[in-house]
């Protein structure tokens, strides 16, 4: 799914979430935007083949783990204001959505599979995650101002993106953010723990 805001809509609906998320908005500028929303997974029933070992993972800088900060934030606040419990970091769940954002710099439209073929499931089973449901929010914006409430203000918007912010069974997040030049990449990762089974 891909869509554009730009100019005064673009303004407004941002100043409008920040009003909600209690948030500073610092505008300006034209945003030319992409988001994607990911497909909530269970686990597979049979074991998956390993992937080949992930790589670091590192924040790219100080200002973009800022920014994966101030996601995280809005996130959990926009989650607190509708009564539902606020998400724990998961670092493994950032590196995996460090490494997508960086890996989907070079590609012209977000996927949830990255470069070399590896969908969610794989890339968590990669990274020795376990689960019993996970969830992704991909975002992408050229010249925006404020991203983090951007990206946030974007997947309020769309249903498959929103039911993903506020599912209550979700408990664990991680945020990664890659920028090169004036594009940044953002990746939501969500995640309900394995369930405990009974004897």
């Amino acid at each position: 799914m891909s869509l554009t805001f730009t100019g005064t809509a673009m303004l407004a609906a941002l100043i409008s979430l920040a009003q909600i998320l209690g948030a500073p908005a610092t505008l300006g500028g034209t945003d030319t935007q992409q988001s994607e929303e990911g497909p909530l997974l269970r686990p597979p029933s049979a074991r998956m083949t390993a992937a080949a070992p992930m790589e670091a993972g590192s924040p790219q800088s100080a200002d973009t783990a800022s920014l994966e900060r101030e996601i995280l934030q809005s996130v959990n606040r926009f989650r607190t204001r509708r009564g539902l419990q606020p998400l724990t970091i998961n670092q493994k769940l950032v590196q995996v959505a460090r490494v997508l954002c960086r890996s989907l710099m070079p590609v012209p439209a977000l996927s949830h599979t990255d470069p070399s073929g590896r969908g969610l499931a794989q890339r968590m089973s990669a990274a020795g995650i376990p689960y019993s449901i996970a969830a992704e929010n991909l975002y992408r914006c050229t010249g925006c101002s404020s991203p983090g409430l951007s990206a946030v203000y974007r997947w309020s918007l769309s249903p498959g993106h929103l039911s993903n912010l506020i599912d209550p069974k979700v408990t664990e997040t991680g945020v990664g953010v890659w920028q090169e030049g004036k594009t940044i990449c953002v990746a939501q990762e969500f995640l309900c723990p394995p369930l405990l089974r009974r004897g």
